[in-house]
């Protein structure tokens, strides 16, 4: 069976590459490969790979940015999906798409469900659900959509990583307190995407997959500030502030709320995911492993 992952570069991509079942021939492609912002080019990939599951776990993944660069967000996050969907369906083939919280607009308060209204209340979220409707017209029968939220990883730029940088360069930092979700680890993630396509239980249709539990932005960098410490990723801990949204101007709006339920990926894979504050001590301790952990300062969401 010939896997085609696009993404590589990403926290997800270089997670799946780590975890990649042996028995499985697995082809992976980046920026460096291919520019998803062309299509034509995209068609002659597929179609020269001739891949029978595309997995993609490529996006346009700057949530702010995509206020200003719409267009660019909309051709990589919906038109590439668009392609792929329509390759998949010309050659019966299968793709699994990961796609994001923010396609919800946050005003519930119980943990969303797939087929919960979507109400994306940013430029990101709208290209991200405008990709999932595109594989729902051309490829409906032959795609499998996971939504995630909050992820970390020890790999390339996240929240855990901006909190552990910015916590050992300044004295105090201001951390948004009322937007609450679920982290979670591109282990945990990647877990679940190779029990699906190793257990023959891709199933068509739209699933949610997170770390259990739930906590707020701010909880969430205090963990990271007591694990770090503990493990001496953070020499000087910085005070963290809790701020409003309001206060905390971004480009982007966020949901204060996006808590997905996972319980039909569950019951699906007969997995249950572990805690977030488990797979956050578990990251943390991958990155105090590394002889020279690559700790960078920007975050970026799926």
């Amino acid at each position: 069976m010939r896997v085609l992952v696009f993404g590589q570069d990403g926290q997800l991509g270089k997670t799946l590459k780590d975890l990649q079942p042996k028995e499985m021939k697995v082809y992976y492609s980046g920026r460096s490969d291919l520019d998803l912002s062309n299509q034509k080019k995209l068609e002659a990939y597929l179609n020269s790979l001739k891949p029978q599951i595309v997995l993609n776990a490529s996006a346009y993944t700057s949530v702010d940015g995509a206020e200003t660069e719409v267009d660019l967000a909309h051709t990589i996050n919906c038109e590439a999906p668009a392609t792929m969907a329509k390759y998949v369906k010309s050659e019966n083939a299968k793709i699994l798409h990961i796609s994001t919280d923010y396609v919800f607009d946050g005003c519930k308060r119980t943990a969303y469900l797939p087929d919960d209204e979507k109400n994306p209340k940013s430029e990101y979220g709208k290209s991200k659900l405008a990709g999932e409707t595109a594989l729902l017209k051309y490829a409906e029968k032959n795609s499998m959509i996971i939504r995630t939220s909050w992820l970390f990883s020890e790999y390339g730029s996240n929240f855990v990583k901006t909190m552990l940088d910015l916590m050992s360069r300044r004295t105090e930092i201001s951390v948004v307190s009322d937007q609450t979700g679920s982290p979670t680890y591109a282990r945990a993630l990647a877990e679940a995407v190779w029990l699906i396509l190793t257990g023959n239980r891709f199933k068509p249709g739209i699933y949610h997959w997170t770390n259990s539990g739930k906590t707020t932005w701010f909880d969430f960098a205090n963990l990271i500030k007591k694990l770090g410490a503990r493990k001496g990723l953070i020499s000087r801990p910085a005070a963290i502030l809790p701020v409003s949204s309001q206060d905390f101007k971004t480009n982007a709006v966020r949901p204060v709320f996006s808590v997905l339920d996972s319980q039909s990926l569950i019951e699906l894979i007969d997995h249950q995911p572990s805690n977030w504050e488990a797979s956050l001590e578990e990251m943390l301790e991958r990155l105090r492993s590394q002889t020279q952990p690559d700790i960078l300062s920007e975050n970026a969401k799926i």
